[in-house]
């Protein structure tokens, strides 16, 4: 599937894949102005009883993921509230970089849905969890 346009993204290209044809996805990175991975970022921690809140900096990259839906026309897909984790391994070590949670800042978001019709409401349905968004046929969502 060719990929729309979207000014939301990110520099870097990472790769795409589609899902059956039903949901295509791509994913860029948001390169930082200082060319830096390392943030500094919020972390909690109980000791003795007690909740402590300092920053530690830790290596930080943002991926924006342009999704659409491609091809199922008989309802709407949605995008479920989930962790996502990149792959940062190297030949010599084996290493994930997890989503930051617990620093506001750095909080999972929908940054941009594009919809066919601006009318368009929520559908009704039962809940199965916590959704991100929902897309209608050739419509596009912007995740950060």
């Amino acid at each position: 599937n060719v990929k729309p346009y979207c000014s939301l993204e990110g520099s870097i290209p990472l790769g795409g894949s589609t899902l059956d044809g039903l949901v295509s996805g791509w994913v860029t990175m948001v390169e930082r102005s200082n060319g830096e991975t390392s943030r500094s970022v919020m972390f909690s921690e109980v000791h003795n009883g007690e909740s402590k809140t300092y920053y530690g900096p830790i290596p930080v990259v943002e991926l924006r993921i342009l999704l659409q839906n491609t091809g199922f026309s008989n309802g709407v897909v949605f995008l479920p509230d989930q962790h996502f984790s990149v792959d940062a391994s190297t030949r010599r070590k084996g290493e994930k970089m997890l989503e930051v949670s617990g620093d506001d800042r750095f909080q999972r978001r929908v940054l941009h849905v594009e919809r066919r019709n601006k009318s368009d409401h929520s559908p009704q349905r039962k809940a199965f969890g916590r959704e991100m968004c929902f897309l209608r046929l050739f419509e596009t969502a912007v995740l950060s």
